[in-house]
Order: C-alpha cells, then sequence, then structure tokens
C-alpha cells in the first residue's frame, strides 16, 4: 500500500512539474512595428497582409505575426491565418548580421475579444506555425482585435516545454498607417470576392 501511494504522489508531483512548465510566460515587447503587404500574385489571386514585428533588444528574440487573407475567384475561395514565425538575432563584431529561424510547434493568438485554441486550423509551415480558417464570422473579430493593438500571441519552441508569448498593447497612431492599406485591400477583396 505505500508503494503504490508513494507511486501515486510521484506521478502527482511529474504532473505538476510539467504543468508549471508548460505555463505561458507573456512579456510586454519594448519594440512593436507594422507593416501592410499586398503580396496578390495575379489579377485572380489576392492576398492582403498586415505584419507586426515584435522585438525585445537587446534580447535576440524576434516574433513576426502576420494576419493575412487570401483569395481565389478562379477557386472560389477566401481564407484567413495568423502565421507566426520566431527568429534569433545574429551578431558578427557587435553588429546584427542575420536573423535565425527558430522552429516553434505550437502559437495561439489571444486578445480580449477571441482565443485561437482549437477554433483555428493549425499548419507547421516552413519552422512556424499558421493558424487559418474560412469562417467570415471569426475574420471581423480578429481583424478587429489585431489592429487594435491589443493581443498576445504564445508560442512553444520546438523541443521546449515552456510557453512564452508577448503582451503586445500598442498605440493606435502606431498601427493606423498600415492597417487602413489593409482595411482598403481587404474591401477590394471582399468586392471581388462577391464578384462586385
Amino acid at each position: 500500500m505505500r508503494k503504490l501511494l508513494f507511486a501515486a504522489m510521484i506521478s502527482l508531483t511529474q504532473v505538476m512539474v510539467f504543468a508549471q512548465g508548460a505555463a505561458a510566460e507573456d512579456i510586454a515587447p519594448k519594440q512593436v512595428q507594422y507593416e501592410f503587404k499586398d503580396c496578390s500574385t495575379s489579377p485572380d489571386v489576392l492576398n492582403c497582409s498586415l505584419a507586426a514585428y515584435i522585438s525585445n533588444f537587446p534580447v535576440p528574440e524576434l516574433v513576426s505575426v502576420l494576419l493575412r487573407v487570401d483569395a481565389s475567384r478562379a477557386k472560389n475561395v477566401m481564407f484567413f491565418s495568423i502565421t507566426t514565425d520566431v527568429g534569433e538575432q545574429l551578431y558578427q563584431n557587435g553588429k546584427p548580421s542575420s536573423i535565425r529561424k527558430v522552429s516553434i510547434d505550437q502559437a495561439e493568438f489571444l486578445s480580449d475579444g477571441f482565443d485561437s485554441s482549437g477554433r483555428l486550423h493549425t499548419t507547421l509551415d516552413d519552422s512556424g506555425v499558421q493558424l487559418s480558417t474560412n469562417d467570415a464570422e471569426v475574420f471581423p473579430v480578429l481583424l478587429l482585435d489585431f489592429q487594435s493593438g491589443h493581443f498576445t500571441i504564445r508560442f512553444r519552441r520546438q523541443g521546449s516545454d515552456s510557453i512564452r508569448g508577448y503582451s503586445v498593447s500598442s498605440s493606435p497612431a502606431d498601427t493606423m498607417v498600415a492597417s487602413e492599406k489593409f482595411r482598403s485591400c481587404v474591401t477590394n477583396i471582399l468586392a471581388f470576392s462577391s464578384g462586385k
């Protein structure tokens, strides 16, 4: 009976240690820069992206969070995604020289109005993680929360038990120019998708 009780206590301790190791560590980043990208490849395939580049200089970790809308008239499909990529700034002779990709195997987007856990399709994509959906009711919530500049992105590096995250709190001025271009591009995509 003592051996059984002892084994149960060890198992419970291991579960508690794992749960503590998996708890998220959210950091307020020092720098967040927003950028709009139109990566449309042809008149029939449209793509709009709004990126948030997160850094915590002098810590070498860099995070890219990309909100993306893709539409294809030929396939009559539109989908929305958030892609998270992580890298580390490498230095040579005290100066930034390149960025090394860091593989992650889990990511989630959280805000006051949305939690991506279990709600978006997850794909491992070129060392990063893409969360996607074609649910047109989910996209406006993602769009508004991302553009507000108030959200948390969490991820887990491949081979690690710990989850870390960045709690972004940007002012409207930080997101305004890129967000306006993104909104205009999305409006064009919605008109394109409805055939107008």
